[in-house]
């Protein structure tokens, strides 16, 4: 097999042991394959382009995933029960994230709000990517489609490959890193965990971060959830950027109508459905060190969504750490979330 990447033609092989190794013509020195450049191609070629839905179950727990739509979740049930919000057969055909139940969330999280930061002496410009939003927000992961890496019946591995804008295969979504990210979803009988990567394979820096987006089941849900502040954000009164929020002790969902991102968490909120007498934990590893909580008023969903930067941390001026992090050439950063069902 051979492959153009930019003018050089690269030539793999299959080994015995069924990896594959490469050849670089014309004179491009070989130690460039040992840093990484072959990498990039293989991380391409061994994955395939996914089916249309992919369902992992295990006992009474069933997954269903859309891997083309942004590496998005359509549906997590227990005993066909919603734990999270059911998209409709006409949401997976629209391929829209927006009307799923669930997204990654990287390079960044959030907005990022002018569409501009900058960056080592650099200005950044983005792109916005949702119809109707000014700003680019939640990276390009959940826009794109994802490939498939292995598949079986209670664990499903998803690959991206993203290019720098410069790139042709490139929306043009401004963002000037090549990096891939690795989204792995593992069910048991009591618990759904999520693992996802994010590796830098351009040759500077790049700001990195991860998070995840889920549409909750609403329902009769309550949610308790410990923090230390929330970040003032529209219609907030005049004043600093932090405010005092102790969090949530066993809050109807029903009655809040929250919009916001949290710091100072301990990883961990508490989702119940007293009618049902289940419940649905969320544990989050660092770098997960904020959450944004969205509870709209009427709809069937509300989201509590782990992340490793509060919303614009691009553009911060301000004490608070808020996770925006420069990831070196070659480097991964990752985080796993575990959801537990109870009852």
């Amino acid at each position: 097999l051979q492959v153009l990447v930019g003018a050089t033609p690269w030539r793999f092989k299959s080994s015995p042991r069924h990896q594959l190794t490469c050849s670089i013509q014309p004179d491009i020195p070989r130690r460039h394959a040992a840093a990484g450049y072959h990498r990039r191609v293989l991380a391409i070629i061994l994955s395939t382009p996914a089916p249309e839905i992919i369902a992992l179950r295990c006992g009474r727990l069933q997954l269903e995933l859309v891997p083309a739509t942004g590496g998005s979740v359509a549906s997590f049930t227990r005993d066909g029960q919603p734990l999270f919000r059911i998209s409709t057969a006409t949401a997976r055909q629209g391929r829209e994230p927006l009307a799923l139940a669930g997204f990654p969330l990287l390079p960044f999280a959030s907005r990022i709000i002018g569409n501009e930061f900058e960056w080592q002496n650099s200005k950044i410009t983005l792109a916005p990517n949702v119809p109707g939003e000014p700003f680019a927000i939640h990276g390009q992961g959940w826009r794109r489609a994802w490939d498939l890496v292995s598949a079986s019946a209670r664990r499903c591995e998803l690959t991206l490959d993203h290019p720098s804008d410069c790139s042709a295969e490139n929306a043009g979504d401004g963002w000037p890193w090549h990096y891939r990210a690795e989204l792995v979803f593992e069910l048991s009988e009591s618990a759904l965990r999520l693992s996802m990567a994010v590796t830098n394979l351009s040759d500077s820096d790049m700001p990195a971060g991860l998070g995840w987006h889920p549409y909750i089941h609403r329902g009769d849900a309550t949610l308790t959830v410990r923090t230390e502040g929330r970040i003032r954000g529209a219609g907030d009164p005049a004043g600093g950027r932090r405010i005092p929020h102790q969090g949530f002790t066993s809050a109807a969902i029903a009655d809040l109508d929250v919009d916001h991102g949290f710091y100072g968490w301990n990883r961990t909120a508490e989702i119940d459905w007293p009618a049902r007498g289940v419940s649905l934990s969320i544990t989050a590893q660092p770098p997960l060190d904020f959450l944004l909580i969205y509870t709209p008023p009427g709809e069937d969903y509300f989201c509590v969504e782990p992340v490793s930067n509060l919303p614009d941390a691009a553009n911060w001026q301000d004490a608070l750490a808020n996770g925006w992090r420069a990831l070196q050439p070659g480097k991964t950063l990752q985080a796993a979330i575990e959801l537990r069902v109870r009852g």
